[in-house]
């Protein structure tokens, strides 16, 4: 069974199920802008 992908806020740990939602989460509880993606 195939493990899905797992987003992890660098600052306090939490797990999000989307990029997105991570990014949200950032802005909203850390002020954070979001990273830059790196290609």
């Amino acid at each position: 069974m195939a493990q899905k992908q797992q987003y992890e806020c660098k600052v306090c740990g939490a797990e999000f199920p989307t990029r997105e939602q991570l990014e949200e989460h950032k802005k909203k509880a850390h002020q954070q802008q979001p990273e830059q993606q790196k290609r």
